[in-house]
Parts: C-alpha cells; structure tokens; sequence
C-alpha cells in the first residue's frame, strides 16, 4: 500500500497512513484506520475522526485535516 499524507487545513503534514494504521509525524501509533474505510480510531479503541470525501472530521463534525487526494483543498477551504 502506498503512503498516504494527512495535512492540516493550513497545509502543514499532519498524519500519514501506511497499511491500517496512521502516524504522526514523529512516527507514534496515532489511530487506527478500520477495515470500512471511515473511521478513525484512537489506540484505546474510541472513534476519534471519520472520512467524507478527501476530508476527515472530529466527532464535532469539525475540519480536522485533509488527505493528499485534494491538493486544491487548500485554496477551496
């Protein structure tokens, strides 16, 4: 599987996603991404962020960061 890169709404590399799981930047297990391809999942199993489009979202239904597929989004965000 091909590397993924999660970025802040500014732009800045936040994440990335290699197999099932998603890192930070500093390379620490951050969340796990579940087999049906929504929803992210902290280390203790709590749903942390889901997917929608090349956007992911907190639980607030709040922008968290966007995926590499969308490198307009930043001058559409």
């Amino acid at each position: 599987m091909a590397v993924k890169w999660f970025y802040t709404p500014a732009g800045e590399p936040a994440f990335y996603q290699s197999d099932e799981y998603v890192w930070d930047t500093e390379g620490k297990t951050c969340l796990y991404w579940e087999a049906n391809g929504w929803w992210f999942r902290m280390e203790d199993s709590a749903p942390a962020y889901f997917l929608k489009g090349p956007w992911v979202f907190n639980l607030m239904g709040e922008q968290a960061f966007y995926t590499g597929q969308a490198d307009n989004a930043r001058s559409t965000a």
